[in-house]
């Protein structure tokens, strides 16, 4: 599949020495690459509880929330015009939550404007989980997406995490990427999913949104029909929680993020 990708945005990262002391502190993160999730549902109910809780989250994330400039529709999504009011009408959610919220839903609106193929209300629903609305270890370093560092990436700050691999949790420590731009990591995301050979059916299948987590998860064939599972031989996957996939959907059903996005 030949992709014509648009224009790279430059996104400057950074991480001072005073800001390491965060590697010793324990990031707790949902879902890319270093998910805190389990197949439990006595585990998955309380963990939408909280999300949908009215008690104020740890930090409020107001301070690294930017102003967006208004942009335009892309050619396959529309942004409801009214946004803000749907949001307004999250009842369970604290003001705080619904700032970020709002703040996600600015951010993915830039990266469709900018013509990246990705799912707006998928990606939104992941910016909430693996931040837990910008509250997480991660968010001062504008990582709203718990995505990983390279090997040899000097923009990055090293954390514990927990993953699971199908055998219950295992802890380990990983390197996450930083940024100095709060958008960031909205565009290395979108960058990530179009430019990767093994999102191609991601990108194919973006207009659906089961099928499109489906794809960020399993293998997915021509038809978006699963061809080959997470964990099997050469299947790479977005997190590694085998729940992943309706936790996100719960997230986007819960969120109403279907009344905020809908396809032309």
């Amino acid at each position: 599949m030949s992709k014509k990708l648009p224009a790279k945005r430059g996104n400057s990262r950074n991480v001072n020495s005073q800001e390491k002391f965060i590697s010793r502190r324990k990031a707790i993160s949902l879902g890319a690459f270093g998910v805190f999730l389990v197949a439990n549902k006595d585990t998955r109910a309380s963990l939408m509880r909280a999300f949908n809780s009215t008690e104020p989250p740890l930090t409020a994330p107001q301070s690294i929330l930017p102003t967006m400039e208004p942009v335009a529709n892309s050619k396959e999504w529309l942004l409801n015009a009214n946004y803000k009011d749907v949001v307004a009408g999250l009842t369970k959610l604290t003001q705080a939550k619904k700032d970020f919220l709002i703040f996600a839903i600015e951010g993915v609106q830039q990266v469709l404007a900018n013509g990246y193929a990705i799912n707006p209300r998928v990606m939104i629903a992941q910016a909430v989980l693996e931040s837990a609305y910008g509250t997480d270890t991660l968010s001062p370093f504008y990582n709203f997406f718990g995505i990983k560092a390279g090997k040899n990436s000097l923009e990055s700050v090293r954390v514990a995490t927990r993953e699971d691999y199908g055998s219950g949790l295992v802890s380990e420590r990983h390197s996450f990427r930083t940024y100095t731009d709060p958008f960031g990591s909205f565009f290395d995301y979108a960058d990530m999913i179009q430019r990767l050979d093994h999102y191609d059916d991601a990108v194919a299948c973006r207009a659906d949104d089961f099928k499109y987590v489906m794809a960020l998860q399993n293998k997915l064939g021509e038809g978006c029909d699963v061809v080959a599972r997470q964990g099997e031989d050469r299947v790479k996957s977005y997190a590694t929680a085998r729940n992943y996939v309706p936790i996100v959907l719960d997230v986007v059903e819960s969120l109403q993020l279907r009344d905020i996005y809908a396809n032309t």
